[in-house]
């Protein structure tokens, strides 16, 4: 059994990759579901962000090629195309990177808050649908225990950048008096939300929400004294609107290079600022070519991103060792794991040949009349437990010692030269304890 992770990320894929292969969060317990029936995979954890989509499974003997033509069918492309830019990971590497995924060390911003959210909504919905078992329990217990290290011990989160402020902050470089320029959210998701609390304390004060679910842009604008407009009026406001955020979870464009053409006119040379957190993205990027139109995604947030880099760098450092340490830690718990049923059968096997040669023994004394059955069977049974104890102690120490060092191949070769056929695994599903509930997360930056 193996720990293994499949996955493309914002350093690996562009956006226009990134959108395709992204999992809706309403599709993805069927999509672990689809994963998990595929042969050689025990259990598995998927992973979509706008800005990641990792898949991390218990490896029997499964074939790579078979998850990636199953996420190429998904995103409706051909493996050939998907497979440059993927990353493939094994052991202590894949746990090493589900540890820094977690701790915020691979986000685009360093020291993010929202990753630690969606790993567990990841973790959550895999639990909930049955995909998760007791390795993969073992292991997301423990990352979240790093994560929590990380943010605790490290000043990694202290100057954090989210991508929604990323956008206020681009923002407010184009416009000397964000305050004064009239703000238009497309969607009412915790992205958008995030970005218009960043703008209110900005000053802004024009702010209008618009959303397919008009209920969920009045709760959204309610507490920030924002106004809130029709969808179907979104295309029209653009004369109004100055800044533009979308942040959706639409699968198409909701404005389209004609949308914003048709308003150009009126707006008299205005400049329109258009931002679009979305992935896949909301707004048509053949918008960028109009005049005075300046478009912006999540990618170009990313390497807008500068303030606070310095300090979040020199944490992430720290943070680096911190999970190296506690990789190590987890390749001994591992090994641990493997060490316990081969110790167990071991320790069975050796008993059941020692009572098997008890009884034969008995069998015969008693035959030959030299003593009591219940004496006979007293006495080599405390001969058998003697003897299996002192050859036992050794080998199982050595074993045990193995297992500590993180020697899983020695452990492989040692339950072979006994002759024992046991999974080096622990899969005590009926006493396993049920995943605790974790609390939903906000989306990645």
């Amino acid at each position: 059994m193996r720990i293994r992770l499949l996955g493309t990320n914002h350093r690996t894929a562009p956006v226009e990759l990134r959108e395709k292969l992204a999992v809706p969060f309403e599709r993805l317990p069927n999509a672990v579901q689809e994963l998990r029936q595929l042969p050689g995979v025990r259990e598995v954890v998927l992973l979509s962000t706008c800005n990641r989509v990792e898949l991390l499974w218990v490896d029997d003997g499964a074939c790579v090629e078979d998850l990636i033509g199953l996420l190429g069918s998904w995103a409706s492309m051909a493996p050939a195309a998907i497979e440059p830019h993927l990353h493939k990971l094994a052991d202590d590497e894949a746990v090493k990177h589900i540890f820094r995924v977690t701790s915020s060390l691979d986000s685009m911003v360093l020291g993010e808050s929202q990753i630690n959210g969606q790993v567990k909504d990841a973790y959550r919905i895999a639990a909930d649908t049955g995909t998760v078992g007791p390795l993969l329990h073992r292991l997301f217990h423990k990352t979240f225990a790093v994560a929590k290290r990380v943010r605790s011990e490290t000043n990694l989160g202290a100057s954090t950048v989210s991508v929604a402020n990323a956008a206020v902050d681009l923002a407010a470089q184009v416009f000397d008096k964000i305050e004064k320029q009239p703000i238009l959210l497309l969607g009412a998701g915790e992205m958008g939300e995030l970005a218009l609390k960043g703008f209110k304390s900005r000053g802004a004060r024009d702010i209008w929400v618009s959303n397919r679910t008009l209920e969920r842009a009045v709760e959204l604008a309610g507490p920030l004294n924002a106004a809130v407009l029709p969808w179907n009026r979104r295309v029209e406001f653009l004369e109004t609107a100055d800044v533009v955020l979308c942040s959706t979870g639409a699968r198409d464009p909701v404005l389209t290079k004609a949308d914003v053409a048709s308003m150009r006119r009126k707006r008299r040379g205005r400049p329109l600022f258009l931002i679009d957190i979305s992935v896949p993205r909301n707004l048509d990027p053949a918008i960028a070519s109009l005049d005075s139109v300046y478009l912006f995604d999540i990618d170009d947030l990313g390497r807008a991103v500068s303030e606070g880099k310095a300090s979040r760098e020199a944490a992430a450092g720290v943070a680096e060792e911190l999970v190296a340490d506690e990789v190590h830690a987890f390749s001994k718990i591992l090994s641990q794991v493997h060490v316990a049923p081969l110790l167990k059968a071991l320790n069975l096997r050796a008993r059941k040949q020692a009572s098997d040669e008890v009884e034969r023994s008995v069998h015969k004394l008693v035959q030959a009349g030299v003593a009591d059955e219940a004496t006979l069977r007293a006495a080599l049974d405390a001969l058998a437990n003697s003897l299996t104890r002192k050859l036992l102690h050794h080998p199982l120490q050595q074993i045990k010692a193995m297992g500590r060092e993180g020697e899983l191949d020695g452990i492989g070769d040692a339950a072979k030269l006994f002759g024992i056929e046991t999974t080096l695994l622990s899969v005590r599903e009926l006493d396993e304890p049920a995943p605790p509930r974790v609390r939903t997360g906000s989306d990645e930056s």
